[in-house]
């Protein structure tokens, strides 16, 4: 069964959900790895929640998706395995939000100083460690599964081109 979105609608909905998973769980990972594990840091977490949401949802539609499809469709061809195909664009949306999503924190941690730089660097490194293999065995077999549960292929149609 193809879990994945197979047309604009969907690819919205999709992103939607794979961008709430991904922020709960990074957003967790960061603030116990800086704050530890505490009332104040679920508080944290709950209270960063809607504008880191807005913010990864706007990086990811617009600019890291784009890039990432363009790249991955270069690096892998028609022919290669679903398999490989997965792994690297999953390698190269990672690659775009961990950049990107770091870079948001560090900002949101220290504002606009010298230090922002070299925690963005630092922080770039934490990230990926645990977001590449989060979204790999969790985050896309869990949500693909959520996403045709919720929305078997052909119920979100795609109006503006007639098709599903």
């Amino acid at each position: 069964m193809n879990k994945m979105p197979i047309n604009k609608k969907e690819k919205i909905v999709y992103t939607f959900l794979m961008v709430v998973f991904m922020v709960i769980a990074m957003t967790t990972y960061n603030v116990v790895l800086h704050e530890g594990f505490s009332m104040v840091g679920i508080k944290n977490i709950w209270l960063m929640f809607p504008l880191t949401f807005l913010v990864a949802f706007l990086i990811e539609w617009f600019f890291v998706a784009p890039v990432a499809f363009r790249i991955a469709s270069k690096l892998v061809g028609k022919d290669e395995s679903e398999m490989k195909k997965g792994l690297v664009t999953a390698f190269c949306f990672v690659t775009g939000m961990v950049i990107s999503m770091s870079l948001y924190g560090s900002i949101l941690m220290h504002g606009f100083t010298l230090e922002t730089i070299l925690a963005w660097g630092r922080n770039i490194c934490f990230n990926f460690i645990v977001a590449f293999p989060l979204q790999i065995f969790i985050a896309r077999p869990f949500i693909g599964t959520v996403f045709r549960a919720l929305f078997p292929v052909g119920t979100i149609v795609d109006l503006s081109k007639g098709t599903q």
